[in-house]
């Protein structure tokens, strides 16, 4: 996990500090696309055990009957800017809960970390700066320590103005002012030069593709196999999506890649599953207790199982959400003391905000 990404918040009170037993579940192996039946030990919010399914007796640990359903980590939403609303800006006074609102359709959907654009210093249009502007982000980002998104090169013009106004391209601006040295992640990228990605790439920043934005805003797509070919790290963003699908996004992602270069092999689903759960394969013993649940609801009908869950599984088929071996939710109803979050009363709070009742 990376500065400024932001966990599920517990009340401790409810911490687990007994053991877990996750039976009969068939955990996925990304990497290799294959799965096994097992059952899952977890403890002290680590996998203690993984072992074929009933082989081995746990008497004084609770137990959840998986009943055979799909195991696989969790979901990482490396760019989310809850900021917006359909595209408007939320109000501030109703910014704090709608961030939470936010916070709890993220755990309804398999996510347990997130980068909120309100976690960090997150930059937009560069060509609105001044000089003493960017001296300011990078002065201050080296004094709270805290790490800078940018949303970069999404389009042609944006681009042009940078270099009109710096009279440079834009990843030597951001290098002169020290802003490269903090940048980490950079969310687009849909129209940059080679130059500039390889400046990029020197000071190891990573790309976050947000299909929602690119969609919604009418971007051409960012061509990961350049990213993917010069050794970029990738992650997916939901960005200002309301409704949080990341399987809707690994979708998109495929379709408009294939489209663009009518290549269908340089990125696969496995690839996009990877981006999803940042580059975490499988569950091992030792690793965190993240992960979640997929409701098998009907037959497979694809050749392999990374097809199968990319193209034939949604949001509505995460049953549960588990994060250091706490159930954050289960069948849609929240565990674990999650902050307090209930949807239907956040939204009611929103709505007498706003004055709408």
């Amino acid at each position: 996990m990376q500065n400024n990404d932001k966990i599920i918040k517990f009340d401790p009170s409810r911490r687990k500090t007994y053991q877990t037993l996750f039976s009969n579940a068939e955990l996925v192996d990304i990497e290799h696309g294959t799965s096994q039946m097992v059952d899952i030990l977890v403890g002290d919010g680590k996998i203690l055990e993984i072992n074929e399914c009933g082989s081995k007796e746990y008497k004084n640990a609770q137990e959840f009957d998986l009943d055979g359903n799909f195991v696989l980590p969790c979901f990482y939403d490396a760019y989310r800017d809850s900021t917006k609303f359909f595209g408007k800006d939320v109000d501030k006074e109703i910014a704090p809960t709608f961030k939470e609102l936010m916070t709890l359709k993220e755990v309804l959907t398999g996510v347990c970390t997130f980068y909120d654009k309100q976690s960090g210093f997150s930059l937009e249009k560069i060509d609105d700066f001044e000089e003493n502007n960017l001296n300011e982000v990078s002065n201050l980002s080296a004094i709270t320590n805290q790490q800078i998104a940018l949303k970069v090169g999404q389009d042609l013009d944006t681009l042009g103005q940078v270099h009109k106004k710096f009279g440079k391209d834009l990843a030597y601006v951001l290098e002169d002012f020290g802003i490269l040295d903090r940048l980490w992640r950079l969310i687009g990228g849909n129209c940059l030069e080679k130059d500039d990605l390889e400046t990029f790439l020197k000071y190891g920043n990573f790309f976050v593709v947000c299909p929602f934005d690119d969609a919604q805003n009418g971007r051409r797509p960012t061509n990961l196999k350049t990213l993917m070919h010069m050794g970029f790290e990738l992650f997916i963003g939901s960005g200002s999506a309301f409704e949080i699908d990341f399987f809707a996004y690994m979708r998109q992602i495929l379709n408009t890649q294939w489209g663009l270069l009518e290549d269908k092999e340089f990125i696969t689903e496995k690839d996009v599953l990877l981006m999803a759960t940042a580059k975490i394969p499988t569950l091992k013993v030792g690793d965190n207790a993240n992960m979640i649940v997929l409701r098998k609801t009907h037959p497979s009908l694809y050749p392999n199982i990374l097809k199968e869950l990319v193209w034939g599984f949604s949001k509505v088929d995460v049953c549960m959400t588990v994060y250091k071996g706490n159930i954050l939710q289960k069948d849609g109803i929240t565990h674990s003391g999650i902050s307090g979050l209930d949807y239907l009363e956040l939204v009611e709070k929103i709505q007498k905000l706003k004055g709408e009742n």
